[in-house]
C-alpha cells in the first residue's frame, strides 16, 4: 500500500511541475534551433506558431503542413513535439470554447484536431514499453544535456542524426509528455461551442477521447 501511495504521489508531484512550468511557457521562451525534428533542426517552428494564428487561410494550410510532418513521421515523436503540443493545445482549445470563430480558425481546428489524433495514436507505445519512466519534469527535457549545441555545421549535424539520437529516458518522454499536453483537453472536448463547428469535428473528437480515456 505505501509503495503504491509513492507513485501515486510522486505522479501527483510530476503533473504539478509539469503543469506549472507549460502553463507559463511562451513561444520565444523555447530553443527550438536546439529541438529537432525528422527533418532537421526546429529552426521555423517559433514563426509557424505565430502563423497559424493570422487571419490568411494559405497560410494557415501551408504552416499546418509543415507543423504536421515535422511533430510526427511514421509514428515517431521527435523532441520539437511536446513543445509545439503546448501552444498547440492551447491554440485548439481557445477555437472551441469560441461562439463564433472565423473560417480560418475552423480549419484551424480540424487540422489540430487531426493531427492530435495522430499524435495520440503514436503516444499508444507507451502501454507497450515496460520498465521505462520519463524524466521527472517536462522541464527537464530542457537540461543542457539534452539539447543540441547552438554552433554547429551540417556536417556535424549529419553525424548527430547517423548516431543514436536520444537517451532512452528522453525519448520515451517526448511520448509521454505529449500526451500529458493531449490530456489536458479532456475536460473540453465535450464544449465546443460553435454548433457547425461540433458537427465537422464529432468523428475525431469521439476518436481523441477514446484514446484520453
Amino acid at each position: 500500500m505505501n509503495s503504491r501511495n509513492n507513485l501515486e504521489n510522486r505522479e501527483n508531484t510530476k503533473e504539478v511541475w509539469t503543469a506549472s512550468f507549460t502553463e507559463k511557457l511562451q513561444i520565444e521562451d523555447v530553443p527550438w534551433v536546439r529541438l529537432t525534428t525528422p527533418y532537421d533542426r526546429a529552426h521555423e517552428f517559433k514563426q509557424y506558431l505565430r502563423d497559424i494564428q493570422k487571419k490568411d487561410l494559405g497560410v494557415i494550410k501551408r504552416t499546418m503542413n509543415e507543423i504536421s510532418s515535422n511533430v510526427e513521421h511514421q509514428s515517431t515523436l521527435w523532441a520539437v513535439t511536446p513543445f509545439a503540443m503546448v501552444f498547440l493545445v492551447r491554440s485548439f482549445r481557445e477555437i472551441i470554447l469560441e461562439e463564433k470563430p472565423d473560417e480560418c480558425a475552423k480549419y484551424l481546428a480540424e487540422q489540430l484536431l487531426s493531427l492530435f489524433v495522430v499524435v495520440a495514436d503514436a503516444c499508444q507505445v507507451l502501454e507497450e514499453v515496460e520498465g521505462e519512466e520519463p524524466l521527472p519534469a517536462f522541464e527537464d527535457m530542457l537540461k543542457e544535456e539534452y539539447l543540441w549545441p547552438e554552433e554547429y555545421t551540417e556536417e556535424e549535424d549529419e553525424i548527430r542524426f547517423e548516431e543514436e539520437l536520444y537517451p532512452d529516458q528522453l525519448f520515451y518522454s517526448f511520448y509521454y509528455y505529449s500526451f500529458e499536453e493531449l490530456k489536458k483537453l479532456k475536460p473540453f472536448l465535450s464544449q465546443v461551442k460553435n454548433e457547425q463547428l461540433k458537427e465537422t469535428l464529432t468523428d475525431e473528437l469521439k476518436e481523441l477521447q477514446d484514446y484520453l480515456q
